[in-house]
């Protein structure tokens, strides 16, 4: 039987009384502030896995904000048998020209539409003003 200094003094210090004990620090870190829940997450995972989150993620964000250029995010080497020599950069020439001007066509066009509805919300901001207010 075990006295109250017992206790009082060391009882709860024992390994197997420390390790039924629960996790607070652990918890508290994980739920005070969402990067350091992040950070411990990171922590069980390897180099390659962080590495492949970390792309997914910058694929998302570009893709969230329209950033980035669609043909080279689209050119991914395809192994396929090649011609040799100036034909093979006359065809490479080609389908860069191809992928380019499909490129510029789809730019100039956005810029367009967004021209556009700039200007005709002006036009219709000029034909308020000038308009007599009752």
């Amino acid at each position: 039987m075990s006295s109250l200094a017992d206790r009082i003094r060391g009882y709860w210090q024992k390994p197997e009384v420390l390790n039924r004990l629960p996790q607070v620090r652990r918890d508290f870190d994980q739920n005070r502030d969402p990067m350091i829940a992040a950070q411990m997450q990171d922590n069980k995972k390897t180099e390659a896995q962080r590495r492949r989150d970390q792309a997914k993620q910058v694929e998302q964000a570009e893709a969230k904000q329209g950033r980035g250029s669609k043909m080279v995010r689209q050119d991914h080497p395809h192994p396929a048998p090649h011609p040799t020599g100036p034909m093979a950069q006359e065809v490479d020439r080609a389908a860069f020209r191809e992928r380019w001007l499909a490129e510029q066509r789809d730019a100039a066009f956005a810029q367009a539409v967004e021209q556009k509805s700039s200007f005709t919300l002006s036009r219709e901001m000029a034909r308020a003003s000038r308009s007599p207010s009752r």
